[in-house]
């Protein structure tokens, strides 16, 4: 026990490891381990049958074991020479399989532990070349059906013959085996620090700040470039004393200043952080409503999809687009599945890494750091978008869609212009007819993962106004040529803006503290086909002829003029669930047939609700942005399959997350917000993979 107390921590974790033992803990705890062994050592051994010394020998002292030894090396000295040949010849070419090399446990490595040094003999070092006939002969791997000859034993011999003694393989059978790169590659993993790694920063160095060739250190989480001798990473192993470093590209594990790679199963939970990878299974369940309850590692449990992101500075508009983004089921399964390519853009890239950090399973802490991404974002738009200035969510949202539908292989499509003119007594209604059917029904395929999603179509009829009366009388209509051409555009979309009834202008002192109410059917009838909009001197009808899978409605609350922006408080009343939107919706000839036999139902279903709110004044820039998302529920042939397969599935809930903050919502108040900005997700019985969604592309 007294002779390892001598010995250093990395010593100790050497002597461990060769014995297959943990290497984790404080001094004493090693010292112990090393210890407990040695005892089960011993005792295994007194177990074991052994040649009984003489009891001559035994009596001897340590004094007359010495002259004795030395007398017969002088008188045997050529002897010992034969025997220190026959060493090497076994060490270089071994016979068969039951010779041991305890040269090459490092448990009876003399150069290196100070556990008994057999070069010396008691005590007795040599000094000079004359006394080297003084030593003992070379030791000689013992042969398994030897026995081993009786010898005085002192203290500290007896504990250096129950190391080498561990240290030898059980089986005599078992090949001899060398491990100069296994023990030192574990030698510096004790010192990784998992509450100083965070991997959400732009990977760009400390010191030079290049993004090319960067690690970062496991000991204190900064990111340095290159690890050759004149890199600021290799600098920053000798200067802090930091030996980790993991390639942020490649995720590879180095030790500098040495230069090794480290391949352990330890390292496996920060590689995952780096890049998390998932399975359609996994993504299945969440879909069906088996949310796993994750642990960060302070043992606090968070849902995977529903953290907080980090509000740098005023990027609380970016936040609530992401989080809205994340819940759509194809976008999120498409990027978070999907193989990189050599194609891809920096923007798809840091979008596909942020998702998949937000539903990680296994991180360290329940939040996200946008960072990486909205630097992306700010380089991308020309700095319009930025972490350090307000900006409009709906203007971000509808350019972040926009160039990632450009980013994964789409195109643009332009609107479709259809004229029917109705003149009098002339012209070919007929012929105009057969146009209108011929566009209609032109089939017109998703370019991309975002038109899939998103993209639907409208129709808008637009008729000039010829004059207004201005006699100032009531009642009088604007006049119109009935010969003017009414122009038809069908035009794509990827969202709906719903127009806000004014609030009074003149109020009462009880009207002042009561909020204008509206329900959400009364806003969408604008788009019923039959409602006139005058919009710039001209009067328009919205028909909706093709409905996405996942419709953004867009509230327009600001509205501005020479001096001010005014913001409108209405409040929208909607449910949650079963918005049925076929009053708005006019089908297609194909889809016409098919409804004849068996009606379709468009209803659909609230997935999130990003509300505004904001302090004394009317300015953006005094805004908080929120958003309020929702678990997965599953319908009643879900349900049955979830039955089937002894699985139950968890309950819905509604979450407001507002930055880092997450907190849990009753559902009945979702709509008493301002909201600004909904994503409707379309009802399906089907139990489908929304995998399958990109299986539509081309």
């Amino acid at each position: 026990m007294d002779e390892l107390k001598k010995l250093k921590v990395p010593q100790l974790k050497e002597l461990l490891k060769n014995e297959g033992l943990a290497i984790t803990g404080k001094k004493d705890e090693l010292i112990k381990r090393l210890f407990d062994r040695q005892s089960q050592s011993n005792q295994s051994k007194s177990k074991s049958p052994s040649p009984v010394p003489n009891n001559d020998t035994q009596n001897l002292t340590n004094e007359d074991t010495q002259d004795s030894t030395n007398k017969d090396t002088q008188d045997d000295s050529t002897p010992a020479k034969d025997s220190q040949d026959l060493t090497t010849n076994n060490i270089q070419d071994p016979p068969n399989n039951n010779v041991q090399d305890t040269s090459t446990n490092n448990i009876g490595d003399h150069s290196t532990n100070n556990i008994g040094d057999h070069s010396t003999k008691n005590g007795q070092h040599p000094s000079t070349n004359d006394e080297q006939d003084d030593l003992p002969p070379t030791k000689r791997p013992r042969l398994s059906n030897e026995n081993p000859p009786p010898r005085p034993q002192t203290h500290e011999d007896e504990m250096n013959l129950d190391l080498d003694l561990e240290a030898e393989p059980e089986d005599p059978n078992q090949p001899i085996q060398t491990n100069s790169n296994r023990t030192k590659s574990d030698l510096y993993l004790d010192t990784i620090n998992r509450d100083m790694l965070d991997f959400d920063f732009e990977r760009l160095c400390s010191v030079t700040l290049s993004n090319i060739n960067i690690y970062a250190c496991l000991v204190c989480g900064k990111y340095f470039q290159g690890r050759s001798k004149i890199s600021p990473a290799y600098a920053h192993s000798i200067g802090s004393d930091h030996h980790v470093f993991i390639n942020l590209l490649s995720e590879k594990v180095y030790v500098l200043p040495d230069g090794y790679e480290v391949s352990d199963p330890s390292l496996d939970d920060i590689k995952y952080l780096l890049n998390p990878t998932f399975t359609p299974e996994f993504l299945n369940r969440l879909d069906t409503g088996l949310y796993p309850v994750a642990y960060d590692l302070q043992g606090i449990s968070y849902l995977p999809g529903f953290v907080g992101l980090n509000n740098i500075k005023a990027n609380d508009y970016l936040n609530v687009i992401v989080q809205i983004l994340s819940h759509v089921t194809p976008l999120r399964d498409y990027l978070i599945c999907r193989k990189p390519t050599s194609n891809d853009t920096e923007l798809v890239k840091r979008f596909g890494t942020l998702m998949r950090k937000l539903w990680n399973p296994k991180a360290f802490k329940s939040q996200v750091s946008p960072h990486e991404f909205g630097q992306e974002v700010s380089k991308r738009s020309n700095r319009k978008f930025k972490l350090t200035e307000q900006a409009d969510p709906l203007e971000f949202l509808g350019w972040l869609l926009n160039t990632l539908h450009l980013d994964l292989g789409g195109h643009q499509k332009k609107p479709m212009k259809k004229k029917h003119m109705k003149l009098k007594n002339e012209g070919n209604p007929q012929e105009s007819d057969q146009m209108i059917k011929k566009v209609e029904e032109e089939k017109d395929e998703p370019s991309s993962i975002i038109d899939a999603a998103f993209r639907g179509e409208v129709r808008i009829e637009e008729h000039d106004i010829l004059a207004r009366p201005d006699t100032g009388e009531k009642g009088l209509k604007p006049i119109f040529d009935l010969g003017a051409e009414v122009r038809t555009i069908q035009t794509p979309f990827l969202f709906l803006t719903i127009d806000l009834p004014p609030p009074p202008v003149f109020q009462d002192t009880i009207e002042k503290n009561i909020i204008p109410q509206i329900g959400l059917n009364e806003v969408l009838m604008k788009y019923d086909g039959k409602k006139t909009i005058e919009i710039n001197g001209k009067l328009k009808r919205f028909k909706i002829l093709g409905l996405p899978p996942f419709l953004i409605l867009h509230f327009k609350r600001f509205t501005s003029n020479n001096f001010i922006e005014e913001k409108n408080p209405t409040i929208v009343n909607f449910h949650t669930k079963g918005i049925d939107l076929s009053p708005y919706y006019e089908p297609k000839p194909k889809e016409k047939e098919k409804e004849v036999d068996e009606p379709i139902e468009r209803l659909y279903d609230l997935l999130a609700n990003v509300t505004y709110s904001s302090t004394a004044g009317t300015a953006k820039e005094d805004s908080q942005w929120k958003v309020q998302v929702h678990t997965r529920s599953v319908n009643e042939k879900q349900e049955e399959e979830l039955k089937a397969n002894s699985l139950k599935p968890n309950e819905e809930k509604w979450f407001q997350i507002q930055d880092l903050i997450v907190e849990e919502i009753n559902r009945q108040m979702v709509f008493l917000g301002e909201s600004y900005i909904q994503v409707w997700e379309r009802r399906s019985d089907k139990i489908e993979s929304s995998l399958k969604f990109k299986d539509s592309l081309k």
